[in-house]
């Protein structure tokens, strides 16, 4: 289908030009079989088809007697081998022609296209029938025009132009056709013919070979005196095909979705009879698939072609990085239509929307397929040239910081790189980036505000040179002036991590949101008191906080539910965070109230803990077997005791306290508030906490 309409169009552009009345065009036609006045409407987009028999007529009555000497037909691809044309003047009771004179006959031995047939002498008629005797093909026998002609001497009347290649690297040598017609079409010698080149120092024209000499496109046109061609566009780029077919096994690496793997090296084998085959299973054809090639050298590219089969890519993209392999945004983007497309995107360093320099890897990444086929492509190739940038990696040789204020930190870095311009650094802190830029061995500064006094902060400083390649990271530690926040939570960096599984079902119908001392928890879903089901919402806040045996602690939250909850609260360090499930400074079973807050301890003191050597002290509430749910956490208390001995509390809640933590305890009372040595047993405060003695 798409060769046909291509066809189509080339005819018509041929038939513009055309100076010369068509006789037969809206006359009435007949023929044995088909729509024989589809072949006279003037109309290439309908055709005359006959029966898939041999044997077929086809006729069309000029109104009167005319004088012609030329018929021309536009063939559709089933067209006839052998033929015969008479012409005359008488028609039987049917209307075919009786007693007519054979004016022409002949043989196709291929698909004739415009067939355009010259009489030896003009021929005067009213009627011409055409003899289709046998197919040239198994199907019938179909022409999109049949056109009669009475034609003048011959005279250039149009040109076509043509250039052997769209693209074209800068010196290299495209080759122009200029075409000549006639009124009807056929080929006719031009003469000597003129090229224009817009813009003018695009290219030169020697002959019929144009030059390009500078990168970008060019717009040719071919004239003879006052007739002028089509215009047609060449565009230029600098560098050579890079070779990627050598060890292209272990170069290129296959991204995404299913790739057929013995299909991979038909990307880059300059092999137009084999493809790439990229796979992908979603309905939806929003999978992603594509591959990552390595140049095995660094390269400023100057352009990139992707030629797809009918199975083509709707949406993708194409990113470069240099040695690090870390890649910026695409260069790149294609956003196209649905549907079957063969087609070759050309893409030129004028188009990229990122640097083009200094590259060593390339990613071809399609997000969208644009049939249900996958993503085949004929043919990637990379066009460039060898970089100045080629493997250089920037480097910090300097990196300090020093406080500026009870709030603040400058922190300072230079950096060194072989090439030219400057480098830029990345400074983060937490979840904070700063940037600077400033030239090869020059100093950039950064500075951080609104931190917390006489805080100690790690910051975290890359640099980075104009094409992307970033150095190895440092790092470096100051101290905020000013008296610290005796709060250590106020202070801690602290991360989320969430276990909800209604039913053991892992989803993400949930939502946390912290702020500091506080954080709100919210599940969009009940969770089954079933199988120990209060392990089915687990939210654990884990802190950069450290605490030692030599301090003792100071804890204290207050906690807030929407409904009637049981929930299950533990300060302790996970052990995939370095500690243990043993080792812990409480965990406590509460019953929470619809909109009553509940503070841990249930005390306006704080409950004194003995320290415990940890790294990464984390908060667990877990409260599964629970309808839907909001929990609001607020005045989180962490902080070393000030010596202060805190009073003991009235609590209706009963912890555990590990062994190991507790036999370093203070003294312990029974419920009537009398000091017990550690042979009592059953119920005993200690360190403000109810705790059953067996």
């Amino acid at each position: 289908m798409k060769k046909t309409v291509l066809t189509l169009v080339a005819v018509l552009a041929a038939m513009a030009g055309f100076a010369q009345d068509n006789l037969a065009q809206g006359k009435d036609a007949i023929a044995t079989t088909g729509n024989a006045a589809a072949a006279v409407d003037g109309n290439t987009g309908t055709r005359w088809e006959s029966a898939q028999e041999d044997n077929q007529t086809w006729q069309v009555d000029l109104g009167t007697a005319q004088e012609f000497n030329t018929i021309q037909i536009v063939w559709e691809g089933a067209y006839t081998k052998t033929y015969t044309i008479e012409a005359g003047d008488n028609v039987d009771g049917d209307g075919w022609l009786t007693d007519g004179t054979v004016i022409a006959s002949g043989v196709n031995n291929a698909m004739p296209n415009t067939q355009t047939i010259k009489l030896t002498t003009p021929v005067t008629a009213r009627y011409i029938k055409y003899n289709a005797i046998d197919r040239g093909t198994q199907w019938g026998n179909s022409f999109w025009e049949f056109r009669v002609f009475n034609a003048e001497d011959p005279v250039l009347t149009s040109i076509d132009l043509t250039a052997s290649a769209a693209y074209a690297s800068i010196g290299s040598a495209v080759t122009l056709t200029a075409a000549g017609k006639d009124q009807l079409g056929s080929p006719f010698e031009t003469g000597t013919v003129t090229y224009t080149v817009e813009p003018a120092d695009a290219g030169t024209v020697s002959g019929n070979i144009y030059t390009p000499t500078q990168a970008g496109s060019a717009t040719i046109t071919a004239s003879v005196g006052d007739i002028h061609s089509n215009a047609v566009t060449v565009t230029a780029y600098d560098g050579e095909k890079i070779d990627l077919f050598t060890d292209w096994a272990t170069r290129v690496e296959a991204l995404g979705e299913d790739t057929k793997e013995d299909s991979k090296v038909g990307a880059f084998d300059a092999n137009i009879n084999s493809l790439w085959e990229l796979y992908g299973n979603s309905e939806e054809r929003n999978y992603e698939t594509g591959f990552i090639v390595d140049l095995q050298a660094n390269y400023d590219i100057t352009a990139i072609s992707v030629m797809f089969e009918g199975a083509c890519s709707r949406d993708y993209q194409i990113s470069f990085a240099g040695s690090n392999k870390e890649f910026g945004a695409p260069a790149f983007t294609w956003a196209g239509p649905e549907g079957v497309m063969f087609r070759t995107d050309f893409w030129t360093e004028g188009d990229a929307a990122n640097s083009t320099k200094g590259v060593r890897y390339v990613k071809f990444l399609s997000t969208r397929a644009a049939t249900q086929y996958g993503v085949k492509i004929y043919d990637f190739s990379v066009y460039g040239k060898s970089s100045e940038l080629d493997a250089t990696v920037p480097a910090i040789s300097e990196v300090s910081a020093e406080a500026t204020g009870d709030n603040s930190i400058a922190v300072y870095a230079t950096g060194v790189d072989e090439s030219e311009g400057n480098i830029s650094f990345e400074f983060t802190l937490g979840s904070e980036t700063l940037t600077a830029s400033a030239a090869s061995g020059t100093q950039a500064e950064a500075e951080f505000t609104g931190l917390k006094s006489g805080k100690e902060y790690t910051i975290t400083v890359v640099a980075i040179n104009e094409v992307g390649v970033k150095s190895e990271p440092a790092t470096v530690t100051a101290i905020t002036t000013g008296e610290p926040d005796p709060n250590l939570w106020a202070g801690a960096q602290i991360t989320p991590n969430v276990y909800f599984a209604p039913n053991w079902a892992v989803n993400d119908n949930y939502s946390v949101d912290i702020n500091e001392t506080t954080a709100t928890i919210t599940t969009n879903e009940a969770t089954p008191a079933i199988d120990n089901g209060i392990w089915q919402a687990q939210f654990f806040f884990l802190t950069d906080i450290a605490t030692s045996k030599e301090n003792t602690y100071d804890f204290k939250a207050t906690f807030t539910a929407d409904k009637d909850i049981n929930a299950t609260i533990k300060l302790y360090q996970r052990p995939e965070e370095g500690g243990s499930n043993d080792i812990f400074y409480f965990t406590e079973d509460i019953q929470l109230k619809a909109g009553e807050a509940f503070t841990l301890p249930k005390s306006d003191k704080f409950i004194a803990m003995k320290g415990i050597d940890m790294q990464n002290v984390g908060l667990l509430v877990a409260f599964g077997g629970n309808p839907a749910v909001t929990i609001n956490v607020e005045d989180i208390v962490l902080k070393v005791n000030d010596g202060e001995q805190p009073e003991q509390p009235e609590t209706n809640a009963i912890s555990s306290v590990n062994t190991e933590n507790a036999s370093h305890n203070e003294a312990s009372y029974n419920l009537a508030g009398q000091r017990v040595g550690s042979q009592y047993r059953g119920i005993v405060i200690q360190n403000g906490k109810k705790m059953i003695r067996k």
